[in-house]
C-alpha cells in the first residue's frame, strides 16, 4: 500500500469513526435522535465518498500530486480520541451539550486541518467528492453551532 492509498484509508476510518460516535449520541440523546442520525449518516456518506475518491486515484494514480504533508499518526490520534468519547457517552460519562460542543470541535478540525488538500488532480469525480465532503463538513460546524445555541 502506498502513502496516498493509505492517507484515504485513514481518513476513511476517521469518517466512521465520526459515524459511529454520532451513532453513539442518537441512542443516548433521544431528543436530538434525528439530528445526530442525520450526521451520522453524513459521515457514513463521506467514507463512500472517501472510498470513491481511493478508487478514482487507483485507476490513474500519475494524475495525483501530494500537494502538502499528511500526518497520519495526527488522524490516528483522533481517532483514538473519537473512540474514547464513544466509551465515555455510553458510560452516560459525558452529557448532550458536552457532546455537541466534542462534536463541534471534530468538524472545526476537519475543516482546519484541510485534510481533502492533501492530493491535487484534475480529475473532477476526485474534486467533486472532495468538494462535497469539505461542504458537508462545514454545514455540520454550522448545524451543530445552532443547535448548541438552541439548548
Amino acid at each position: 500500500m502506498n502513502k496516498i492509498t493509505e492517507v484515504l484509508n485513514i481518513l476513511k476510518e476517521l469518517e466512521l469513526k465520526i459515524a459511529e460516535l454520532y451513532s453513539s449520541c442518537s441512542g443516548h440523546f433521544p431528543k436530538l435522535k434525528e439530528f445526530w442520525s442525520e450526521l451520522e449518516r453524513e459521515e457514513k456518506k463521506h467514507a463512500k465518498y472517501i472510498q470513491n475518491m481511493l478508487e478514482v486515484y487507483l485507476q490513474n494514480p500519475a494524475d495525483f500530486i501530494e500537494a502538502r504533508p499528511f500526518n497520519i499518526i495526527a488522524v490516528k490520534t483522533v481517532i483514538k480520541g473519537v473512540e474514547e468519547n464513544i466509551v465515555n457517552i455510553e458510560n452516560n460519562k459525558i452529557d448532550q451539550l458536552r457532546a455537541l460542543n466534542i462534536a463541534l470541535d471534530i468538524e472545526k478540525s476537519l475543516l482546519e486541518a484541510k485534510f481533502m488538500e492533501y492530493l491535487k488532480t484534475d480529475d473532477a469525480r476526485y474534486n467533486n467528492y472532495m468538494k462535497g465532503i469539505a461542504g458537508e463538513t462545514f454545514q455540520h460546524r454550522k448545524k451543530i453551532e445552532s443547535k448548541i445555541l438552541q439548548l
